[in-house]
């Protein structure tokens, strides 16, 4: 599936100060109309959890017998031994209909992509006074705007995607061999009933009279002239001969749609994932079988209700079982040891956001008596399952980008100097005693005289700054000192 830009980014900007302003962020449990939450303003956002589409193509073919079979034609075309075995399933039929379906593993594909988590939906306040103007931005896509209450969470959902079609509502690409009743047959076969349904000597006589004409086509001395013209003239002969022989033998409907399920990876026990999802039972004598029946009302569609059949267990010896599994190795990734279960409070202090694991999804194959075997493979970011974790809630400013797949942090800025007015003021002292034994003029900085509240934060950054030279410049004062002594 193509990939729709999703980002969420968040700008705090704030100052530590002496009225001390805090971001409170709360998990959502229920719906802020009957908290009253949804009084006090504020930002809610969510972060995502990891939905796995299996995407399986398959082919329906349906073999209708002709209305003037030959069983001769039949046998040329497909060979003595699938001719037999195709007019046993018409005799077992009741309306000569065979119809088989091809599975194409190699085709099989597993993407992931983000929906938003239930159980981390957040809500954002600033909360104190501010001494100055301070700023909350944010920009969320349309999943990230939701809470709890506009949220539509399904399990497992399955749809039908049509090859080369951009469509989920089961429209169908449907292959069929045209019987060109309407078509002019050329100068060799001008019978006005040269298409009579009824006689099948004609339809052979006309067979044999078209193969005649390719024949001498190709060989005829005569045969000049632009190349285009001789294809098309090829090209209606062998029409006329396909048309000939689906009513002396059968005419072919194929269908070709891609199955996808679509997966929420769950925790179940002690295991973050389930073991294994059951998705497809396939035999080719019979339709598919699907172990997740569809939304209702999502999916009230006649196509696919005849396309497939829906039982959510596997029945015992199926031809062949199609499941996914997903893993990964616990205890040593980094979110085994960065993140932490959401506690027993809603309310934590700092922006949530994933910490992504990553895993193996793999779509096995058991047939009914060979051994099993994989037959796709992807690896996939994902968020760790239940757990998260936070930014500092205290800073003079935070902003992050979160990567739209996982939740986790793409890009991270912030800026905290975290030094007290007795820190800084202790800190100029010392810095300008070395200074002056180099230059008292130019480095000299007269940080202690600052005691308002409006230049504290400038006197913070300058000061952070002067303390990383610091440790330089008290080695050029050791060195100085034994010299200005002497």
């Amino acid at each position: 599936m193509n990939k729709q830009k999703v980002m969420i980014w968040v700008l705090i900007v704030g100052l530590i100060s002496c009225c001390k302003p805090t971001l409170t962020v709360q998990r959502i449990t229920t719906m802020p109309s009957s908290s009253g939450s949804d009084d006090e303003g504020g930002l809610y956002y969510a972060l995502p959890m990891t939905l796995i589409s299996v995407e399986i193509p398959i082919t329906q073919t349906t073999r209708k017998q002709g209305d003037c079979f030959w069983d001769e034609a039949l046998k040329e075309r497909l060979g003595t031994k699938d001719a037999a075995v195709l007019i046993a399933k018409w005799k077992a039929s009741r309306d000569s209909t065979y119809t088989f379906y091809k599975l194409k593993e190699d085709q099989i594909a597993i993407t992931a992509r983000p929906i938003p988590d239930p159980s981390k939906v957040l809500h954002v306040l600033l909360v104190g006074k501010w001494n100055k103007n301070r700023e909350l931005t944010a920009t969320l896509n349309e999943l990230g705007q939701m809470t709890q209450g506009e949220m539509v969470n399904q399990d497992r959902t399955f749809d039908l995607v049509v090859q080369g079609v951009q469509s989920v509502a089961g429209i169908v690409s449907t292959l069929v061999v045209p019987k060109s009743a309407g078509q002019s047959t050329g100068t060799n076969l001008a019978d006005a009933d040269n298409f009579d349904l009824i006689s099948i000597d004609k339809r052979k006589r006309n067979l044999i009279a078209v193969r005649a004409a390719r024949t001498q086509l190709i060989q005829s001395s005569d045969n000049v002239g632009a190349e285009g013209i001789l294809k098309r003239k090829l090209d209606e002969l062998d029409k006329l001969e396909a048309d000939l022989l689906s009513h002396l033998t059968f005419d072919e409907t194929k269908t070709q749609v891609i199955l996808r399920a679509d997966i929420l990876i769950q925790k179940t026990g002690s295991s973050p994932f389930d073991s294994s999802t059951p998705i497809l039972t396939f035999s080719e004598e019979a339709k598919p079988i699907l172990h997740f029946e569809p939304d209702a009302g999502t999916y009230q569609n006649e196509y696919l209700r005849q396309f497939a059949d829906f039982n959510s267990t596997p029945a015992g010896g199926a031809e062949k079982l199609y499941t996914l599994t997903v893993s990964y190795t616990s205890g040593k990734q980094l979110a085994d040891y960065v993140s932490e279960p959401p506690t027993s409070s809603t309310v934590a202090r700092g922006l949530a956001y994933n910490v992504p694991v990553w895993a193996r999804a793999k779509v096995k194959v058991k047939p009914k008596t060979d051994p099993e075997k994989i037959v796709a493979v992807a690896t996939v970011a994902m968020p760790q399952w239940g757990k998260v974790a936070y930014l500092p809630e205290k800073a003079s400013s935070t902003g992050f980008e979160f990567d739209p797949s996982t939740g986790s942090l793409r890009k991270l800025s912030i800026k905290q100097p975290g030094l007290t007015a007795d820190q800084i003021s202790k800190a100029g002292t010392a810095l300008n005693s070395a200074a002056t034994l180099i230059q008292p003029e130019s480095l000299t900085a007269p940080l202690g005289k600052a005691t308002r509240d409006n230049d504290l934060i400038e006197q913070k950054i300058r000061a952070a700054k002067l303390q990383m030279q610091y440790d330089s410049i008290t080695q050029v004062k050791d060195k100085l000192t034994p010299a200005l002594k002497n």
